[in-house]
């Protein structure tokens, strides 16, 4: 075989596996947060406990819980289309030294 069409095979099969693992990534996200509202002993700015502050502390919990999760949801989404955006260009590079690498071969074997 032609040294330089083992070279393009080589990159072939390098570029197939990044994007193999990328459109792998790409399915991975991070899960959502819940919140736990019921400690007892939770206090705000240093008041006690009790009703009032209670009522204060967990609406700064589900206000903190909703927007970190839009933050999860955002951050999940612009991975996954970063991961299928590089998936994509390896599969292109892969495609790409497969047709060097035949073009390659093309030419040793005709000659």
């Amino acid at each position: 075989m032609n040294l330089l069409a083992t070279v393009w095979f080589v990159f072939a099969l390098m570029f197939s596996g990044l994007g193999i693992y990328h459109f792998g990534a790409a399915s991975a996200s991070i899960g959502l947060f819940e919140a736990d509202t019921s400690p007892p002993s939770m206090t705000v700015d240093g008041l006690p406990a009790g009703p009032a502050t209670d009522v204060v502390v967990e609406k700064r919990i589900q206000k903190f819980s909703a927007e970190l999760n839009r933050y999860i949801a955002a951050y999940n989404t612009s991975t996954r289309q970063r991961n299928v955006m590089a998936g994509i260009g390896y599969a292109a590079a892969a495609l790409t030294a497969l047709l060097a690498m035949a073009i390659e071969l093309k030419d040793f074997l005709t000659s």
